[in-house]
Formats: structure tokens, C-alpha cells, sequence
């Protein structure tokens, strides 16, 4: 993996001798641009979310606590991974660098599948378990199981500081990646899935028993049953979406990575398009996953409605208190006007 970032940075830029010689070629400079305004969009988006959450108390549920905490990371990704990134590619020689991203960006690719896998495990439990999740999720125990994500994401990722000094390194970085492969990135995912599997199967067969009860009850609480399920719909599919999102951005990174470390002559007959796709994959995790939760997610369409219409109604009323103070002020000037031409029509009597 040392080999491997080194040879990233020799591929992707045009390196020479000296740092006077370095220049950019266009093709690079208009990459690095873009991957500076997905930095920006992404600092945005997940700006956006903590907006929200700050402006909008109801905002601040046990499920919301998970979102807010992935918003955390995906923003990490777009000030730190990011930049990071266009760094290695630039200075030349500098192999720190690269090792920096590579524990930062496999850092945060963790922690996106955990958090999510705990988010989708709190809507099983309120759906599998409606009595007892009060008593069972609670926000100590939240505040626990998102400690916990950072902390094993991050001791996760600076494992690899470890395999340095290893004599045989490459082997030391396959077992690695293999690992990490399979522990923390293919185990959540499959219990994510299965726990989706899980919540649709309960879904259908309470939909009859529902459906059953629905002539009991009053017909006036019919309506609001029904927008609470679709709500709850709405959030898995979020849900599920965000996690094919996470496969198609991060399982090609982690499989490429095993393929340099079984030969690590791949890296430089890898064509530069298929680097710079798996580049930007990586970057839309961290981008689409506050967009699809803020704009599809029902309580964050709501807060961003609500924060719309309150900065429009701010607005209007400024201009209306302007145009008033403007109003009166005009007003004041005709009456003065008046009185002095009274009072020189006064004099001159």
C-alpha cells in the first residue's frame, strides 16, 4: 500500500526531477477542479443539514442523531479527504501525504457503513419491536453506539501505521485490507441487508392485520396512520438508497486496493479514466447522502420548507418596514415643506 499511494501520485501527475520542472498538464488541472467544487458542494450540503438541526429542534430525534453524525463524516471528506487528495497528486515525493488520505478516506468509508448500519438497526428495532424501543434506544445508548463507530473507524484505519515496519509488507497490507474487507465493510453491509429483508417482511404482513382494523378505529385518525407509514416507507427507501450509493462509491476502492497488493504492478497498467471514475465515485458518497436524506427524508423537507418561507417572510417584512420608514420619511419632508411655505407666505404678508 505504500508502493501504491507512492505510484497513485507518479501516475496521476506529470512528475520530474526538481520542483522547478513540476507543472500540471491541462487534463489534471481541470480534474482537480472539479474535485475542488465537489469539496465546496460537499462542505455545503452537509453544512445545510446542521443548519437544520440547529434551527429545527424537532429535528433532534434518535434517528436523526445517526444522520447528524454521517453528515460529520461526509463533511470531514470534503475539507480533509479531499484536499489531501489534490495534495498527494502535487508534491512530489512526498509519501506522508498520501498515507494521510489513505487512512482518512478508509477511515471515513468505515465509518459511512457503520453509521449507516446503525441507523437502519434503530428503524428494525422501532418497527420489530415498537413496545420495548423506548426502553431499549435510548439517547445514552445512541451516544454510546456513535462514540463507539468513531472510535473503531479511526483505530481501524490508523492500524495500517503499524504494518510499516513490517518486513514483509505487501503481505502484511493484504491480510489487512483483506480483513478490513470483510469485518468492517461486507458483515455491516450483509446485516444492513438483512435487516432491510427484515423490516419489509414485517411491513407486508402487518399491512393485512391493518387494513383489518381499519373499520375499529376512528375514521378520523385513518388519514394520519396512513401519512406516518408512508413517512416511515419514505426513510427506508432513503435508507436503502444511500446504501447501494455506498457500494457503487466505495466497494471498487476496496477492491481495487486488493488487486494492487496481490500484484502491484496493476496500479501502473490501470487506464488513468478508470482511476479518475473510482476518484469521483468516492466523492459522491459524501455528497449524495445529505441530499437524499434533506430533500427526500419528510422531517427535512418539512425544516427546509419552513427555513425557506421564514428567510422569504424575513425578507418581505424588511422590505415592507423599509418601504414604510421610506413612506413616513417623505411624508415628513412634504409636511416641513408646507410649514416653511406658510411661514414665508407669513413674512411676506
Amino acid at each position: 500500500m505504500a508502493d501504491s499511494t507512492q505510484n497513485l501520485s507518479q501516475y496521476n501527475v506529470s512528475t520530474h526531477d526538481s520542483y522547478e520542472e513540476f507543472t500540471l498538464d491541462t487534463e489534471m488541472k481541470v480534474i482537480f477542479s472539479f474535485l475542488g467544487l465537489a469539496a465546496c458542494l460537499i462542505a455545503l450540503a452537509n453544512s445545510l443539514v446542521f443548519v437544520l438541526a440547529w434551527h429545527m429542534k424537532y429535528l433532534r430525534t434518535k434517528t436523526n442523531f445517526f444522520l447528524l453524525s454521517l453528515a460529520a463524516s461526509d463533511l470531514l471528506a470534503g475539507v480533509l479527504v479531499i484536499p489531501l487528495v489534490i495534495s498527494c497528486n502535487i508534491v512530489i515525493l512526498n509519501e506522508s501525504l498520501c498515507i494521510a488520505m489513505d487512512i482518512c478516506q478508509r477511515g471515513l468509508a468505515i465509518s459511512t457503513i457503520l453509521h449507516l448500519s446503525s441507523a437502519v438497526m434503530e428503524r428494525y428495532l422501532k418497527i420489530s419491536s415498537p413496545f420495548k424501543y423506548d426502553s431499549i434506544v435510548t439517547k445514552p445508548r445512541i451516544a454510546a453506539v456513535l462514540i463507539s463507530v468513531w472510535i473503531t473507524a479511526m483505530s481501524v484505519s490508523l492500524a495500517q501505521l503499524l504494518l510499516i515496519s513490517s518486513p514483509d509488507i505487501m503481505r502484511a497490507y493484504l491480510i489487512y485490507n483483506t480483513t478490513v474487507l470483510s469485518l468492517f465493510v461486507f458483515v455491516p453491509f450483509i446485516v444492513t441487508i438483512g435487516a432491510f429483508n427484515r423490516i419489509f417482511v414485517i411491513m407486508k404482513q402487518s399491512k393485512k392485520s391493518r387494513q383489518n382494523l381499519t373499520t375499529r378505529r376512528n375514521s378520523n385518525k385513518v388519514p394520519q396512520k396512513r401519512k406516518q407509514r408512508r413517512n416511515v416507507k419514505r426513510s427506508l427507501i432513503v435508507y436503502f438508497v444511500m446504501l447501494v450509493c455506498f457500494a457503487c462509491a466505495w466497494f471498487p476502492y476496496f477492491f481495487l486496493t486488493l488487486l494492487i497488493d496481490l500484484e502491484n504492478s496493476l496500479m501502473t497498467r490501470i487506464p488513468q479514466w478508470i482511476s479518475v471514475m473510482f476518484l469521483f465515485l468516492k466523492v459522491s458518497s459524501a455528497l449524495f447522502n445529505p441530499l437524499l436524506f434533506t430533500f427526500f427524508k419528510a422531517d427535512f423537507q418539512r425544516a427546509l420548507r419552513q427555513m425557506a418561507s421564514r428567510n422569504w417572510s424575513a425578507r418581505r417584512d424588511g422590505t415592507k418596514e423599509i418601504t414604510r420608514k421610506t413612506g413616513s420619511h417623505r411624508s415628513a419632508n412634504r409636511s416641513t415643506y408646507h410649514t416653511h411655505l406658510k411661514e414665508n407666505q407669513f413674512e411676506m404678508c
